[in-house]
């Protein structure tokens, strides 16, 4: 993910710091200072009408008149970097540090060159100045943020992107960003925990949850029957197949998963609002209301970030049906801050929601709730709170002493924040929990739910915002892809490249939608053009590696191998792994061993050292050969071993 910095917001900070410039002021007036006087005035001129090049010889001459002067120095180096002279820009900015160390302008914006320069590692020692002499600066946050981003930190990008969107909500750059970072966490969240337990409940209610996403229904049902055999009692199961089973139109089973979960869980929310669903799918709008009612007064936060449940259908007619009584309940409650929240939301969201509109907007969501008003005398018994759906009161006990609390507390707030709709103190709750033990199952599913539903609220509010935007198609690209709706998200990276035709992150999603659709001939010239945006991109380089080795042109591929093992994480490792085969091509099975050897640690299903066993035993060491087989073995072993022990003995 990249972006560039706004000119308009370069030139409103440049401006705001060229007023309090002393040009001279050592000196009484002079022809010289006269002279200063002039050029400081026709630069200005030159930058309102955004003639950088003549401001930039303005500011030049200034220099040649009076060379110590820090300020204008940094100005010519703004001026250098609209121009895109990013070189001749970072010399000015070094220079003007020389003399003055601490200026904002200069830190902020030699971080912001080396970011251009792609050293972002290098860009981050002068964005920790600026963020010191500035820290409400909303462009020293969104740079921050973008170094991060490039350096693959996402946790410490998504900080910064936050911090900027606190200073001004409506700043697209920083609301796309928080966006992009939170479906990346996701998505690492995911991937984590595919490899700490993708058997465990945890990773199969994910991967069931994934399925009914992207209209699996099928699928996501028998991963959930198969999840109950295992764990009969586990909160939230029935109530995921009970709604599964209400989006296919059988009522009845739809209900009687409900009603189990009830009498195991009888405080679980999400099932009495999946009886509101069942009863409103059949016309009962007496027992909807009821159903309803009963879920508001235990917490009313959770339904206004749950009401789109009782609409949700793949049937188009069947979602307008369901909307339509809605409508009817909300006509004939009395006066209630129900009825008024019912009344604002159906106003604000007509017809079928789409991807972009999946929940209220975050003014509907208020965080009180009947039982909040008793959390003082109750902030130790959290989790009966929790057992009896009190989800906002159960958050608040626990938020008071987050800092304090043991793991176990920390995986109860996440899960009762998501449920009362505070999705940002359930993703920073699962943060906290993961920095603690990094492999936590609980952790890493409640992180990657949040996680979605907050990009999905960066989606809506860019939506609002800038209903046009390229920003939001990439967005939707990213969720669409996430799902692994490929075309979905092909179609909205296509729209996305129409506006802005030469957006890396377009070019990069697009390419990646088709290589992941096995469409290796249309990612070809996306992966091309984002290469000539960025040649160090490894995640383009990668991906246009992995296609090449496919094909066989391993000499073809090499460069580009080069270039992604350069990179970050576990790609760069399988980056190795693939120079390993153009070596074994060419008859390099010394290089061959040593490139995938650096990928071993990547290896999960032993297929690497199975790999490396053909190597060894090509060189004619057997006995080294003899290891890496047993050692692939052991791996395949210990994978199915480990799947098995998920399943039968811990969630």
């Amino acid at each position: 993910m990249s972006f560039r910095a706004s000119n308009a917001i370069i030139l409103v900070f440049l401006t705001a710091s060229l007023f309090s410039i002393p040009l001279n002021a050592s000196q009484t007036p002079s022809n010289n200072e006269s002279r200063l006087q002039i050029l400081y005035s026709q630069a200005q001129q030159a930058q309102s009408r955004h003639d950088y090049e003549e401001a930039a010889r303005d500011y030049a001459g200034i220099l040649k008149l009076q060379p110590r002067l820090p300020e204008i120095r940094a100005n010519l180096g703004i001026m250098d970097y609209l121009l895109g002279r990013y070189s001749e820009a970072a010399r000015n900015f070094q220079e003007a540090l020389r003399e003055k160390p601490d200026l904002l302008s200069a830190n902020l914006f030699l971080g912001i060159d080396l970011l251009q320069l792609h050293h972002a590692q290098e860009a981050l020692p002068f964005l920790a100045r600026a963020e010191k002499a500035s820290p409400r600066n909303i462009q020293v946050n969104l740079s921050l943020a973008r170094a991060y981003a490039d350096l693959r930190e996402f946790d410490e990008a998504n900080e910064y992107y936050d911090r900027a969107a606190a200073i001004d909500p409506q700043n697209a750059a920083a609301v796309y960003g928080l966006g992009v970072t939170y479906m990346s966490l996701q998505q690492s969240a995911v991937e984590r925990l595919a490899q700490a337990g993708k058997r465990s409940v945890y990773g199969r209610m994910l991967l069931a949850g994934s399925f009914a996403n992207e209209g699996r229904l099928n699928d996501s049902i028998r991963v959930l029957q198969d999840l109950l055999k295992s764990f009969p009692d586990f909160p939230g199961i029935h109530t995921a197949l009970g709604f599964d089973e209400a989006q296919q139109g059988d009522r009845q089973k739809a209900q009687k998963e409900f009603q189990s979960e009830l009498r195991t869980h009888p405080g679980y929310l999400p099932a009495r609002l999946g009886l509101a669903r069942v009863a409103l799918g059949a016309g009962d709008t007496q027992a909807a209301t009821g159903a309803l009612e009963r879920a508001w007064q235990a917490d009313s936060g959770f339904v206004q970030a749950n009401i789109m449940n009782l609409f949700s259908s793949p049937d188009v007619q069947e979602a307008a049906a369901l909307r339509a009584r809605l409508e009817t309940i909300a006509q004939s409650l009395p006066a209630s801050r129900l009825r008024d929240f019912l009344n604002r939301f159906l106003a604000h969201s007509p017809g079928q929601p789409s991807l972009a509109i999946s929940q209220p907007p975050n003014s509907f969501v208020q965080p009180a709730s009947r039982a909040a008003s008793a959390r003082d005398n109750r902030a130790q018994d959290a989790q009966r709170l929790f057992a009896e759906g009190h989800y906002t009161a159960c958050a608040e006990s626990l938020q008071t002493s987050k800092g304090s609390l043991e793991r176990s507390q920390l995986a109860l707030l996440a899960e009762c924040s998501y449920d009362a709709g505070r999705y940002r103190e359930s993703f920073l709750a699962a943060g906290e929990l993961l920095r603690r033990k990094p492999a936590n199952k609980e952790a890493l599913y409640w992180r990657a739910k949040s996680c979605k539903k907050l990009a999905l609220q960066s989606l809506m509010t860019m939506g609002m915002a800038h209903p046009n935007s390229y920003r939001v198609h990439l967005l939707l690209g990213q969720a669409y892809l996430n799902m692994n709706r490929y075309q979905k998200a092909e179609g909205e990276y296509a729209m996305a490249l129409r506006m802005q035709p030469r957006d890396l992150a377009g070019h990069i999603g697009l390419a990646t939608a088709y290589w992941k659709d096995m469409k290796f001939d249309a990612a070809l010239p996306h992966l091309k053009a984002a290469l000539a945006e960025n040649p160090a991109d490894p995640d383009a380089s990668y991906i246009l590696g992995e296609i090449l080795i496919k094909r066989h042109q391993y000499s073809e591929a090499r460069p580009y191998l080069v270039v992604a093992a350069r990179g970050a994480g576990d790609r760069a490792l399988l980056a190795r792994a693939l120079l390993s085969k153009v070596d074994a091509s060419q008859g390099k099975t010394r290089e061959a061993i040593a490139e995938l050897k650096q990928a071993l640690s990547v290896d999960r299903d032993g297929s690497l050292h199975f790999q490396l066993y053909q190597l060894y035993h090509k060189q004619g060491d057997m006995r080294a050969a003899q290891a890496a087989l047993a050692e692939s073995q052991a791996i395949r072993a210990r994978s199915e071993r480990s799947a098995q022990a998920e399943i039968q003995v811990h969630p």
